[in-house]
């Protein structure tokens, strides 16, 4: 049984609680909050008042002004909404050290082995609820064994108060909630209502073979978290630097499997650093340096975290078979540019689905010296006539 623990701290309406954060006088006034200023512009959120007024965020700006004369209208600011989002990260930080957030106002916090530090979960809860509306800010609170069960506690709670969903219940919690809370496309919904499906727990219990051959790949995650299972990744918002690692050639390379072959050696080194320290990443940066002193930056970008250095070798491959050089490379250097920290399962995931072990073994074609490395003389480092990789 997975014995972790999270917690979701949301704040509702997120967009329009800045404007009331900033100016308190908009407390308990229709207010909504627009894209941008033309009247046909459509509506990001609607505070309750507005809502109370006949107000929706289907409407345009216009169409919500003409039903709620006295209706507020403000523009989204974004810049803002992040940096009240890393405000309230460093804040969080203090009661969990791991703390996943974004400027949609959803925050999620490693609730796992603070019973040393806190008396139990509801002391925990009564913290972040404490901590953010101390802030300024309203905020509902929810505690699971996953990320969805978590944030789907946290949006039915009242405000103000948190929810604690016992390890091993998420289904049972799950089950009488309607479907509206699993994130559904609108053909999807519609799809599981003429089939009678309203409840998460008809869901469940309705063959997930038949979900997945029915709706693909959003079929088989809807299954699964109607089951209480969530695999997503918890990615805490961690301070983390660059991390990268040159290696000059004594003889230029013109072939692209001889670079491929060091990439993969400077990569599998840095792999492993960020394997050591509980850490991947989504991006991988190559930069060749050429005879003409010019530089070429090469940037792979995978969907999910890896440290598995054969996910990013393909992908540069497949890049560098299109590309035509003016000149030899003369030096690399392999730059990870946003290292992530991985929790305990997800490092563990790597381990097992191969990681850095699973690599594709080249023959050794470098020298390890005080973490300097040299390369050693190679026939395909002699000078061609020819530059095409």
């Amino acid at each position: 049984m997975n014995s972790r623990r999270y917690a979701c701290a949301v704040i509702p309406d997120f967009p329009a609680a800045i404007w009331i954060y900033q100016d308190p006088t908009l407390q308990g006034r229709p207010l909504v909050v627009s894209e941008t200023e033309k009247d046909t512009s459509p509506l990001v959120v609607c505070s309750a008042e507005a809502l109370k007024a006949g107000v929706s965020a289907a409407m345009t700006s216009a169409q919500a002004h003409s039903r709620c004369p006295d209706l507020i209208i403000k523009l989204r600011d974004c810049k803002k909404e992040t940096k009240l989002s890393g405000l309230i990260v460093k804040k969080l930080q203090i009661l969990s050290p791991f703390v996943e957030g974004d400027a949609s106002g959803i925050f999620f916090l490693d609730a796992s082995g603070l019973r040393f530090i806190y008396r139990d979960e509801s002391e925990f809860g009564l913290k972040i609820t404490a901590t953010i509306t101390a802030l300024g800010f309203p905020v509902r609170v929810g505690i699971a064994g996953n990320k969805f069960t978590a944030h789907v506690a946290a949006i039915s709670s009242p405000l103000s108060q948190y929810t604690i969903v016992p390890t091993g219940s998420e289904q049972e919690f799950l089950t009488n909630l309607p479907i509206e809370h699993l994130p559904l496309s609108e053909e999807t919904r519609e799809k599981l209502r003429d089939l009678g499906l309203k409840q998460i727990g008809q869901l469940a219990a309705f063959p997930a073979n038949e979900i997945t051959e029915r709706f693909g790949a959003e079929g088989a995650l809807l299954s699964q978290l109607a089951a209480g299972i969530d695999r997503s990744f918890f990615l805490p918002d961690i301070p983390v630097e660059p991390v990268s690692q040159a290696l000059p050639f004594i003889f230029s390379i013109t072939d692209s499997r001889t670079l491929l072959v060091y990439t993969e050696q400077l990569l599998t080194h840095l792999m492993e650093r960020l394997q050591h320290s509980g850490r991947a990443c989504t991006t991988v940066i190559l930069t060749c340096r050429l005879e003409n002193k010019s530089s070429i930056p090469f940037t792979v970008t995978l969907d999910r975290p890896s440290a598995a250095p054969l996910l990013f070798i393909r992908q540069l491959r497949l890049t560098l078979e299109k590309t035509v050089l003016s000149s030899p490379v003369t030096e690399i250097t392999v730059s990870i540019p946003q290292p992530i920290p991985l929790i305990m399962e997800q490092t563990e995931l790597h381990r097992k689905t191969g990681g850095v072990s699973g690599a594709q073994k080249y023959p050794p074609m470098l020298k390890i010296q005080s973490s300097l490395y040299t390369p050693e003389l190679h026939e395909t480092h002699l000078p061609e006539t020819a530059f095409r990789l």
